[in-house]
């Protein structure tokens, strides 16, 4: 699945 984390720098999606 896909998580999608808010960073200051932008937006990160990760795979887990």
């Amino acid at each position: 699945e896909r998580m999608i984390s808010m960073h200051q720098e932008g937006i990160f999606i990760s795979s887990i």
